[in-house]
């Protein structure tokens, strides 16, 4: 196929295949310029911008087409990362005001008094780690 072709059509059409094939099965954009390229060669490297071209045009077409392999996945094991996010998110802003009340609070009881500067600071690295500990537990509740 190579002999009739040439080389220079034959190399091009591969890669904006595997490139295409890549992005509309799992919808990551760059992802599949950057490894097929890096696994073809340096021979490759001018196709850069037209293989980016293909992989935002496989990705449209395949969006209008069917939904995504990772979407269907996360949908059989029931898991919703727009929620999960949602959830998160309000559960981080209750998890700050709750801490702000309480910051705000001791630093007008004794605005001083170094105890309640560090008991301030460890409130907001604890509101972070508790905000770990729930992005962790509401990830393990989907997955079962």
């Amino acid at each position: 196929l190579t002999t009739g072709l040439g080389e220079k059509v034959v190399n091009p059409c591969m890669v904006f295949g595997m490139v295409g094939l890549f992005a509309s099965c799992f919808r990551f954009p760059l992802v599949p310029v950057v490894i097929v390229l890096e696994l073809t060669g340096v021979d490759t490297y001018s196709l850069v911008l037209p293989s980016a071209l293909a992989s935002f045009s496989a990705i449209t077409v395949a969006s209008r087409l069917c939904p995504s392999l990772l979407d269907e996945v996360m949908h059989e094991d029931g898991i919703n990362l727009r929620a999960m996010a949602a959830d998160a998110a309000d559960q981080a802003d209750a998890a700050e005001e709750v801490g702000s009340e309480g910051a705000t609070a001791t630093h007008q009881q004794n605005p001083g008094d170094q105890r309640y500067e560090t008991r301030s600071n460890t409130t907001h690295s604890s509101s972070a780690s508790s905000l770990a500990a729930i992005i962790n537990e509401s990830l393990m509740q989907q997955v079962q």
